[in-house]
């Protein structure tokens, strides 16, 4: 079966606010091992072990932040589930374009950013047990406001809030529920009609096409220039002299 001969239900979110957890995935996890249905919102004022892309950690101080993570069971293959991180980023910037206008980048393949700092993030588990459909676990990042003492040293350089960044700052449930809303919307969109019709869109959010990158594959340099993403959400990188590669892993080093 293919994308296009799926209908895909509406989701009615079922939102579980909690207070500190070690993580909003780490729970929902543990749920769709126990066959929770789709839908299901793990939300948390704070996180003590938030973690983020390539293992890194995510900082969760209570009261700063907007902290949740989706269980979604999508009716596709495994090989086609990677590219979702790219679909619910889209879905976070669009979410807070119009919540107040806010203008939201994307850096590939999961940072939401503001200016050239990042704001927001997603992280995707996968688990295959407990339940007919295998889960997706989308879980979610978003500094609303910065720590009274600032960014750890190890963050500084590189992070901000949408208050540093000048934005207007809606109240947690107002950003949560148009985030759901668009990630609802986005999400059908995919499970429909599969990435190729929200390419475009995520590339028009991009903050990257035609900079120049450095990559760290396997403890291998790749330099180039980002031309887009494919079909698969693999980032495009021109090499020179009309060489183009497929990026599906690693770390940008320079920007």
């Amino acid at each position: 079966m293919t994308p296009t001969e799926i209908r895909a239900p509406a989701i009615s979110w079922r939102i579980e606010n909690l207070g500190e957890v070690s993580s909003t995935s780490d729970i929902a996890l543990e749920r769709a091992r126990l066959g929770e249905p789709e839908g299901l919102v793990i939300r948390a004022e704070s996180q003590t072990k938030g973690r983020g892309r390539l293992g890194r950690s995510w900082l969760s101080p209570p009261g700063y932040g907007l902290y949740f993570s989706t269980l979604l069971r999508p009716p596709l293959p495994g090989d086609q589930l990677a590219v979702l991180s790219l679909v619910c980023a889209l879905a976070i910037a669009e979410g807070l374009e119009e919540t107040g206008g806010i203008p939201a980048r994307l850096k590939w393949p999961n940072d939401i950013r503001l200016g050239e700092k990042k704001v927001g993030g997603i992280l995707l588990d996968f688990e295959s047990s407990g339940a007919a459909k295998p889960a997706v676990i989308v879980g979610f990042g978003l500094n609303l406001k910065s720590p009274p003492d600032g960014y750890p040293d190890e963050f500084a350089s590189r992070t901000t809030s949408m208050e540093a960044a000048g934005c207007r700052l809606p109240q947690s449930e107002e950003i949560l529920h148009t985030l759901l809303n668009r990630l609802r919307l986005r999400y059908q969109d995919f499970i429909e009609s599969g990435f190729k019709p929200l390419r475009e869109r995520w590339e028009s959010h991009s903050d990257g096409i035609g900079r120049r990158f450095s990559f760290s594959i396997a403890d291998a340099p790749l330099e180039g220039i980002m031309r887009g993403i494919d079909e698969a959400g693999r980032l495009i990188l021109d090499t020179g002299e009309g060489n183009l590669h497929s990026v599906d892993t690693g770390e940008i080093i320079e920007s």
